[in-house]
């Protein structure tokens, strides 16, 4: 007969383990301890539970990341609508070649607070002439009320191909070519006149805060002209630079390239700055 081995005093403690042999035909066998560690019985698991924080968090990030997305295409939108209007009446204004540039500010906030910080236009091809251009810095524009410009700045210039384009206008003069002396400060123009040859030299000046040209020299085969061909030559030629209101006329430069004026002034009204018959029209918000 068998005989079991006595049992520890405490068979229901969970730190028992039955390791004791039992005594069976075929030798000795050990109970291994239970699953689930040292104290024989298993850990139930925990159900995992959504953190409601973060959903909020994720939730949150991505209310702002559409709400930036959302202003920054707003941004981009509304500053070319402005720009591409501004510069389409300025080019049905001046004849020209327009490209507007505005301040880095938001065009949002420039137009809630009525100030434009700055401006800046370039423009080519002026009055339809070729190498007539002009390039207009603007500060402190009142896009609303009394609609000022606080301080604006002009640098126009005219090429030497922009005054042969003037010059060829003129009836009489053929196969004209200029030369711009930057050491005299003159304009250079030869050509013929009924097969003749002709000489004429202009001298740019600033007079009565205008650019205008004085004729120092006209001469066909060396003789002397009459000045109603010079001044035909001149009207062509200054006709295409004036000084635009409430500005003034200064640094009067002749380079090798082009005759070149600095305009500037204070308080201006837009309007005034137009430098032909018809005045920047439009609403763009601006001007």
């Amino acid at each position: 007969m068998e005989e079991w081995p006595p049992m520890d005093n405490q068979p229901n403690s969970p730190d028992h383990e039955l390791t004791t042999p039992i005594t069976r035909a075929g030798g000795p066998a050990t109970i291994p301890p239970a699953a689930g560690g040292p104290a024989g019985r298993a850990r139930p698991s925990r159900p995992k539970k959504t953190s409601t924080g973060r959903i909020i968090g994720l939730a949150a990030a991505g209310l702002v990341a559409v709400v930036v997305i959302l202003l920054v295409g707003s941004e981009l939108w509304f500053r070319h609508s402005v720009s591409s209007c501004l510069s389409t009446n300025i080019k049905q204004a001046t004849g020209g070649d327009a490209s507007v540039s505005l301040s880095k500010e938001p065009t949002l906030i420039q137009y809630f607070s009525g100030t434009a910080p700055s401006l800046d236009i370039n423009v080519d091809n002026l009055n339809n002439t070729p190498g007539l251009s002009a390039r207009l810095h603007l500060t402190d524009v009142k896009v609303s009320g009394d609609n000022r410009i606080g301080s604006a700045t002009i640098q126009g210039s005219m090429t030497a191909d922009g005054i042969l384009a003037r010059v060829k206008s003129v009836p009489l003069i053929g196969d004209p070519k200029v030369v711009l002396d930057s050491q005299a400060g003159t304009i250079d123009i030869t050509g013929t006149m009924l097969f003749a040859p002709l000489e004429l030299t202009l001298k740019p000046e600033l007079t009565d805060n205008k650019l205008q040209l004085a004729a120092s020299k006209v001469q066909v085969m060396g003789f002397g002209v009459p000045d109603d061909l010079a001044q035909q030559v001149i009207d062509a030629v200054s006709g295409q630079l004036p000084t635009p209101k409430g500005l003034t006329a200064s640094n009067l430069a002749v380079t090798s390239q082009a005759v070149s004026v600095t305009y500037s002034g204070t308080n201006v009204i837009p309007a005034d700055l137009s430098t032909g018959n018809n005045a920047v029209s439009g609403n763009c918000s601006f001007l």
